[in-house]
């Protein structure tokens, strides 16, 4: 190899702020695409222009397409396929999660393909952030950084505020228009939103995408699911159509702990004489068996979850799928039993270091109206405190998936960790000294089989539903509810509340397995905690209703 080898590494940032821009699900589903297409499609075949290493002296380096790969079956192009190996000898290293490296021949070439990829993201992908970083292939640690952000055309006099600005990004002028059908008025929009809306449009075609979950779909890897139409669900519009008259869920969702596993992994194989090839060949090694693992796992758990479903708008769409990271908007029904099946797959498929990825989940879930970018976020602090909970199952030797979740039926909701401790944490002076309660349990491991469980509860409240039909045994949703809204009034207090509950009631509450309301902390005298409170929330989240909205299921 030529000691002239220089190597691009790109890196998109903010990805969530561009995939949001416009907070409307077909603007999020084109955003998605752009970003898919321009990582597997566009850039790849610039480097090519620009000269990137060709070599078949690294052949057999880096891991082979794996044939369980949802994405190896890839029609039309073999450069589709998430092969490292057939990569690597067009001198491309990484092309997934946000991510690029290339290796040119020498420092000019790189320098050309560089300014040819500024142009090409802002003509293709205005307002994307990205990180551009330049070195010789032979150096260990990145000696050049670059960040910029692609742009529109420059000033015109359209951005003065007499004229017409897009109504859908707020901030640009208007340059096409379209008919709004709800309200039979124009919409003006920018070329920017256009471009969104045209790669929506083009993920719904017979043809599809070529992003990731638009390849997906193409190839009827995700779930078929059943319609009064001919062609099957048609994807919804908006979050009112995905989600009907039920509630909306967004769920967040990435590895624990994958740069410490990477690192650990690179090095124990990385040598002293390692080559800059080899050691780029550990690094996809692992993060190739996570990319396939993810993609395995989550198409498995979406046809478990959706597989039965009967309607006319699919009730789920993927947003992001990148790496180990995932983000699915869902109805709110479907949602932990989503997040369960997904990290019980997950378990099936260990990766080089002999381990399975291991998930923090986050599950934000309210009304459709809901500021989507606050559900989001919601979603995404729920998944990082998650991941305090498995940095204590990882510390006792039991790395496990973990997961935390909020139901919102108001129309904001502040910090959910602020929330949980000014009503959710009662702390009092009893007849045998202080007290602490916690009124929930959350966040939990996913997979077990009791109460201290997602996987538990879920199973403990499908017991109850199904005890609801049986006449001799019969749990209310009413006196739950309210025995739920006394756990806050003292341990003494809910346990009289319990046994005051009717015989059939209680007598459901104990077939699964709550033989008190409480459980006390064995290792922290005077602390109790509640799993009653969470278990009750997950049987009432199939029943959550949006009463202002008119269904469009049977329209």
């Amino acid at each position: 190899m030529s000691e002239n080898q220089h190597m691009v590494k790109i890196e998109f940032k903010r990805v969530q702020e561009f995939l949001f821009e416009v907070p409307r699900l077909r603007y999020m589903l084109g955003a998605n695409v752009l970003l898919g297409e321009y990582l597997r499609v566009e850039l790849p075949k610039l480097a090519r222009e620009c000269g990137a290493v060709q070599s078949t002296d690294v052949a057999g380096k880096a891991p082979k397409r794996d044939p369980n790969d949802p994405l190896d079956l890839v029609k039309g192009s073999e450069d589709l396929a998430d092969d490292p190996d057939a990569l690597f000898q067009k001198g491309i290293l990484v092309r997934d999660a946000g991510r690029f490296h290339t290796v040119f021949p020498s420092p000019e070439t790189a320098a050309t393909f560089v300014r040819r990829v500024k142009g090409l993201v802002a003509s293709k992908l205005p307002g994307l952030r990205i990180q551009i970083r330049s070195q010789a292939f032979s150096e260990t640690r990145d000696s050049g950084e670059d960040h910029h952000k692609g742009t529109d055309q420059p000033q015109s006099l359209l951005d003065l505020p007499v004229f017409q600005v897009c109504q859908e990004l707020g901030n640009e002028p208007a340059t096409h228009e379209k008919k709004d059908p709800d309200r039979n008025r124009p919409i003006y929009y920018s070329a920017r939103a256009r471009s969104r809306e045209e790669a929506a449009q083009r993920f719904d075609t017979p043809e599809g995408t070529f992003d990731v979950v638009g390849l997906l779909k193409r190839q009827e890897k995700l779930p078929l699911m059943k319609s009064k139409d001919r062609d099957g669900p048609r994807t919804p519009q908006d979050f009112r159509e995905l989600c009907s008259s039920d509630y909306l869920a967004v769920v967040h969702a990435d590895g624990n702990d994958m740069g410490a596993r990477f690192r650990e992994w690179t090095n124990k194989k990385d040598g002293q004489h390692a080559s800059p090839w080899d050691r780029e060949t550990y690094g996809e090694e692992f993060f190739h068996g996570a990319r396939v693992a993810v993609r395995r796992a989550l198409v498995d758990s979406l046809k478990e979850t959706f597989s039965s479903f009967v309607g006319r708008y699919r009730p789920y769409e993927v947003l992001m799928l990148g790496g180990d990271d995932l983000l699915v908007v869902c109805r709110a029904k479907y949602a932990l039993g989503l997040v369960c099946t997904y990290a019980k797959h997950l378990q099936e498929h260990s990766l080089p270091d002999a381990r399975p990825v291991t998930i923090g989940a986050g599950v934000a879930i309210a009304s459709p109206n809901f500021p989507f970018h606050h559900l989001h976020r919601l979603a995404e602090d729920l998944a990082v405190g998650a991941k305090r909970l498995y940095r204590q199952y990882e510390a006792n030797g039991h790395p496990c998936s973990v997961v935390d979740w909020l139901v919102c039926t108001h129309s904001w909701a502040d910090d959910p960790y602020e929330l949980r401790r000014r009503h959710l944490m009662t702390c009092y002076e009893g007849s045998n000294g202080k007290e602490e309660l916690a009124l929930t349990g959350r966040p939990y491991p996913i997979l077990g089989d009791g109460v201290d469980s997602l996987q538990g509860l879920l199973a403990k409240a499908k017991e109850l539903e199904k005890g609801s039909d049986n006449d001799s045994i019969h749990a209310a949703r009413s006196q739950l509810r309210h025995l739920v809204s006394q756990l806050g009034k003292g341990r003494l207090w809910a346990n009289l509340c319990f046994g005051e509950l009717p015989e059939a009631t209680k007598g459901m509450l104990k077939k699964v397995g709550v033989e008190s309301p409480w459980v006390d902390a064995a290792d922290q005298p005077g602390r109790w905690k509640t799993h009653l409170f969470d278990l009750v929330d997950i049987y009432e989240i199939q029943r959550l209703q949006v009463k202002s909205l008119k269904s469009k299921e049977h329209r």
